[in-house]
């Protein structure tokens, strides 16, 4: 039970100083559906902020990204995904990704904070000869 001395005790955790992705890095196919990502707002110690409520925002240097059409898909607009953050930790989901088959790093930010993921696209397969 290590994270009970952090909640229960009454200690609170400093202020975030980083954004924590997870994965940080995955391959999908071209066009297809982005793993969850999930960021975490934590202090210098590496405890989460459970405090930090600030909206994060996910966009990629290359390709196009696009909300799923699932309900409770991270909404996208012009490109850059935003999500509502809860007792310092956000989810990205049912986002999807296309455009030349190589690596795109995604960059997530919430206000001075920023990290980053790796995704890899690789080709669909072919649909006919």
């Amino acid at each position: 039970m290590p994270n009970c001395r952090k909640c229960c005790s009454g200690l609170t955790p400093a202020a975030a100083t980083q954004l924590v992705v997870s994965p940080t890095s995955q391959s999908i196919v071209n066009g297809s559906t982005v793993g969850d990502i999930t960021v975490t707002a934590k202090d210098a110690q590496g405890n989460t902020d459970i405090n930090f409520t600030t909206d994060m925002t996910l966009s990629f240097d290359t390709g196009t990204l696009t909300a799923g059409s699932d309900e409770g898909d991270t909404p996208v607009a012009a490109g850059t995904a935003t999500a509502s953050t809860a007792a310092g930790v956000a989810v990205f989901k049912g986002m999807k990704l296309t455009g030349l088959a190589v690596l795109h790093t995604a960059t997530i930010a919430s206000g001075a904070l920023s990290s980053s993921a790796a995704v890899t696209l690789t080709p669909a397969p072919a649909d006919h000869l």
